[in-house]
Order: C-alpha cells, then sequence, then structure tokens
C-alpha cells in the first residue's frame, strides 16, 4: 500500500478522456435526462490520486479509450479518489472492468475526506458500499443515494476486494452529477488547457 500515484505526476492521453457524445455543440459538458453531467469537467487534475496501485497502470488510464486499465500492485485493495473544483451533488458512477476475476467485488464510498488513506479506508464507515455478483453489474448505473451525497467536494473509492482475491483492475471509472455552481465555457477550458500543459511537461521528461 506504499505506491501512491497522481494524475499530475502520470497525465498522459487526458484529452481523449471526454467522449463526442458526452459534449453538446459548444465543447461543453452533455446534460443526461436527469440534467447530470460526466463530472470530469469539475475534477481538480493535481487531486486525482490513486494509493496502492501498479506504477504501470497509470491512473489517467481511467480517462482514455485504450484497452488499459488500472490495477493493485500487491494485493486486491486500492484507493482512487477525486477532489472537485466545485461542491456537487453526485448522483451515480459507471465502471467498466476488464474481466470477472479481477472486477471489483465490494467497493467502499466516503466523502470529502482529506487525507484519506487505507487506515481511513479499514476503520472508518463509508457513506455507501456497493456489493457486485458478477460482471453484468457493471452495466448498470451506480446510483449515490442519501443526503451526504448532496454536497461532495471529494469522493474516494476503496476497492475492498476483487473476485480473484489477487488484483482489481478497474478499466474506466465516471461519476455523474451536478455542478453547485454554473459551468461556463471558460472555466470547462481551463481543465482541458491544464490537462494539455501537464501532458507536454510529461513528454518533455522522457525526451
Amino acid at each position: 500500500h506504499q505506491i501512491m500515484l497522481s494524475l499530475a505526476d502520470e497525465a498522459k492521453e487526458v484529452e481523449e478522456s471526454q467522449n463526442d457524445d458526452e459534449l453538446d455543440e459548444n465543447g461543453l459538458p452533455k446534460p443526461d435526462n436527469r440534467g447530470n453531467v460526466y463530472l470530469k469537467c469539475v475534477y481538480d487534475l493535481n487531486g486525482i490520486e490513486a494509493l496502492g496501485v501498479d506504477p504501470k497502470t497509470p491512473v489517467t488510464d481511467l480517462f482514455t479509450s485504450r484497452q488499459t486499465c488500472l490495477a493493485s500492485a500487491d494485493d486486491d485493495q486500492l484507493i482512487v479518489s477525486f477532489k472537485l473544483r466545485f461542491t456537487s451533488k453526485l448522483d451515480y458512477f459507471k465502471m467498466a472492468v476488464l474481466d470477472e476475476d479481477s472486477a471489483p467485488k465490494r467497493i467502499k464510498v466516503f466523502l470529502n475526506r482529506d487525507p484519506f488513506d487505507f487506515n481511513d479506508a479499514e476503520n472508518d464507515e463509508p457513506a455507501a458500499t456497493f456489493e457486485f455478483k458478477n460482471k453484468a453489474d457493471f452495466d448498470k448505473l451506480l446510483e449515490f443515494k442519501g443526503i451526504k451525497f448532496q454536497s461532495v467536494q471529494k469522493i474516494s473509492f476503496f476497492v475492498e476486494e476483487s473476485f480473484d482475491g489477487e488484483k482489481a483492475k478497474i478499466k474506466t471509472l465516471k461519476i455523474y452529477g451536478k455542478p453547485k455552481e454554473t459551468i461556463n465555457l471558460a472555466e470547462y477550458s481551463k481543465v482541458q488547457e491544464k490537462a494539455a500543459s501537464m501532458m507536454n511537461n510529461q513528454q518533455k521528461r522522457f525526451n
């Protein structure tokens, strides 16, 4: 559990993370029929962290269309945390997995905890717990219920165990909800510009 990666450390291919069908004609997040948007538009790119992950599978793999995944390192536990630039009401999340063996079997969700680590995850009461029976469960909208999800600035996902008990792997993880402040094109562009800048800096380090 000593391995910790942040989006700032491993920023690559972030610009591919917003699918065309999730943007409107102005390049802004397109709401679903509930009025929710994919909240990547308000992610704090310096506040996305992963604990207990294999360094060969950076956290940015959660945002790309590649056939890759975020994988645990030493066992089947990992933590992924997202800080939001605007306080938001969370409605549901979507998660895709590569196969059933390495798919999460139990996920605990914690809110507004900063810092947050494995000691907190294993000893504190979660805001919600999701139990999965098979891979088909990941095809559903995984809904957040309760008033505690009405005002969120940070959300942490603790994968407590996987089906095979050896490794946990997550292909994509997307959070949907409503920011409590209006998103305008200028604000959204700042996120994209910062992601591009971080990616360029990453490339320079390896050139």
